[in-house]
Formats: structure tokens, sequence, C-alpha cells
């Protein structure tokens, strides 16, 4: 089943992997298609995604929190041929973390600290955190992708010191 998932990812339509407790399955990748429901917990196949784009989970979450000084729980890069990034929210489920792989949704705040994200799709997910959280991470996974687009081209890139003169003259 990890190879269905790796197909998605290569195929750049999953959306969320969230844990998904029924018995036989551990976990589920919503997709633009449909939906897959694997035996593996939300990290393992988070490892195994990564493992196949040369890290594992650990390794792409350290990188991320060395190069751009995030603290707690920072989005990944998952790949950069493709380009794809990972966005970890809280789940439904306590101490466990879905991860959004598709920054292009709105959000509705649904109590002071509850949110709910919906995707063009209409799939949508409640996040118990505020809208503003949510917010500065998609931003945060987005300043990734665009570091990973256009980052060898700026001067003084990296934690916040990007000269963006050259990017604007072009």
């Amino acid at each position: 089943m990890i190879e269905d998932v790796k197909n998605v990812v290569l195929q750049n339509s999953n959306i969320v992997i969230a844990p998904h407790y029924n018995g036989n399955h551990s976990s589920i990748v919503y997709t633009y298609q449909g939906h897959l429901y694997l035996k593996e917990t939300v990290d393992e196949v988070m490892n195994q995604i990564c493992i196949y784009f040369c890290s594992d989970l650990q390794g792409r979450i350290n990188g991320t929190r060395k190069k751009y000084d995030f603290r707690k729980k920072p989005p990944i890069l998952i790949s950069e041929f493709l380009p794809q990034v990972a966005i970890p929210y809280p789940s439904h489920i306590a101490g466990e973390d879905m991860w959004v792989f598709n920054a292009n949704f709105k959000i509705e705040e649904v109590e002071k600290s509850k949110s709910k994200i919906i995707f063009d799709n209409q799939l949508s997910f409640d996040i118990a955190r505020n809208r503003d959280t949510i917010e500065k991470q998609r931003l945060r996974a987005i300043r990734i992708l665009y570091d990973i687009t256009y980052g060898d081209r700026l001067v003084g890139h990296g934690k916040g010191n990007v000269d963006r003169t050259f990017v604007a003259s072009r």
C-alpha cells in the first residue's frame, strides 16, 4: 500500500494524510480522486515518503528547524524535485498530527481556538487551532516553496535575511 502512496505523492494529487483507526487501518490518505486506507500510522507513512526522497521524517523536520529557525511542528519539504511541502496540524485524535500537502485551502474559524480548512473539492477538516495559527503554518510552507524555487537566485537567503531587489527586478 505504501507504493500506492508514493505514486499519489509523485502525481502531486494528495491532500491530507490523517489518522484513521477502525481495527484494520491506522491512517487514511485523501486525494482529489478519493482516499486510501493504510495499515501504517501517519508517522510511518510520512517517514516512508521522506525516505523515498532520500531523507527521513525526523531529518526533514530537523532540517527545516535549523534552516528557518522554526520551533514547534514546522512544515517540511517533501521533495525539491516536485516541489512539495507538508504542513502538520493537530488531528481529531489527541497527540497525533495530520499532514496537509496542499496549501490551497480556505480557513473558517469555528470557535476561538478551532477552525476548519476547506479544499476546492469541499473536503474539510476541523483543526484545534485558531485561524491565525493555521495561516502562519501555511505561510511558512509557502516560504519554503519560494526558497527552493527562487532561493539560489537570492542574495543572503535563509533565516529571513533575503534581499528581494533581485527578485523584484526579474
